[in-house]
């Protein structure tokens, strides 16, 4: 169950810093690349505990387990996915 909230809590924090960055047309700076990596690692510790609830041998119903796996994995590809679409934009740019 906690890491469906971990999965929202990465969510919110990622809308956030794409409305931020769009607001600033992509010049937001560090703080926010900080913030991204930072919000890419909660979505991974949210992964690994998700994938710990869903080997409970008490366990009933994996409906909330597979959802927050699948929240989490599409968050952590999606920031990781900005970050190295980022690293090749810039290496091009220079």
């Amino acid at each position: 169950m906690v890491g469906i909230y971990i999965g929202i809590t990465t969510f919110l924090f990622l809308l956030a810093l794409v409305i931020y960055s769009t607001f600033k047309r992509g010049n937001a700076g560090v703080g926010v690349g900080i913030v991204g990596v930072i919000t890419m690692i909660i979505s991974g510790l949210g992964l690994l505990v998700s994938i710990r609830g869903i080997r409970r041998k008490d366990c009933m119903y994996y409906t909330v387990p597979i959802i927050s796996i699948g929240a989490n994995v599409i968050i952590f590809i999606f920031t990781f996915l900005l970050y190295v679409i980022d690293c090749f934009y810039s290496s091009i740019r220079k």
